[in-house]
């Protein structure tokens, strides 16, 4: 039969349309059907590999947890110890002045104001008159105090001059022992015993009103932990300026 025969016994067939609708739309399903093993294939591919990225990202963050505990732990190990020194920064600088007052317990050094008008710490720490270095490097160290005669101010029956000393000690981290850093002195006449009565400044007193301000500086080679402390002179308290350009003590890194 020829297709326009065919196509004629169709036409007059009840129904023959409707099975050739059939056929093409059954084609087109099995086609649907066959793609989408291969989309769920696809799906399940991308799922897994944004499961993995999830638990690399997962060991890093607590491998990196890890790490940080662990230095944080380690006090004085050698990971602590770079760790806080490159929180310090580059420029570690510290500049004391003189107290308000003085505490008038014996004290074996001197008192500093470390966080009030012109004093200040960056990268050091202040204890109890100690200057206490946190980054190992060369430091100018620096000291100045003022000094001036009271009116009451009288020297011993034995001595006519009085020095006046100040020094900078370091108490070091490694030997754990005081040494002198920095010395600067100077003398001044004073008043006998004997002639205390004569006010100040009056003839056959040998003494007029006097200020001194020796000051010293130096550079050395500091260690975290190491300790920079000034040592009290005899009677300090008594003739000392506390005023803060004029009575200083500081270091910074060059």
């Amino acid at each position: 039969m020829t297709a326009a025969g065919a196509e004629a016994v169709c036409f007059e067939i009840p129904g023959c349309h409707h099975a050739e609708s059939d056929r093409s739309l059954y084609a087109r399903v099995s086609r649907r059907d066959k793609g989408r093993p291969m989309c769920l294939t696809r799906f399940a591919a991308l799922v897994s590999l944004l499961l993995s990225c999830a638990v690399l990202l997962l060991n890093a963050y607590h491998h990196k947890a890890a790490d940080y505990q662990h230095t944080s732990a380690g006090g004085d190990s050698m990971g602590s110890v770079q760790q806080k020194q490159q929180q310090i920064g580059n420029n570690p600088s510290a500049h004391l002045t003189a107290p308000d007052s003085f505490n008038h317990s014996k004290r074996v050094y001197l008192e500093w104001e470390y966080n009030l008008g012109l004093a200040h710490l960056i990268g050091f720490k202040y204890q109890d008159g100690d200057l206490i270095v946190l980054k190992d490097g060369m430091y100018k160290v620096y000291l100045q105090i003022t000094f001036r005669r009271p009116g009451h101010f009288v020297c011993s029956e034995e001595d006519s001059v009085f020095i006046l000393t100040q020094k900078v000690i370091l108490f070091a981290k490694s030997y754990q022992k005081n040494r002198d850093l920095l010395t600067a002195s100077d003398t001044v006449d004073c008043i006998p015993k004997s002639n205390d009565c004569q006010p100040p400044g009056s003839e056959g007193s040998g003494t007029q009103y006097w200020e001194k301000s020796p000051c010293t500086s130096g550079v050395f080679a500091l260690k975290a932990g190491d300790r920079l402390r000034v040592r009290l002179g005899d009677r300090y308290h008594e003739l000392m300026l506390l005023q803060e350009d004029r009575t200083f003590f500081g270091a910074h890194l060059i």
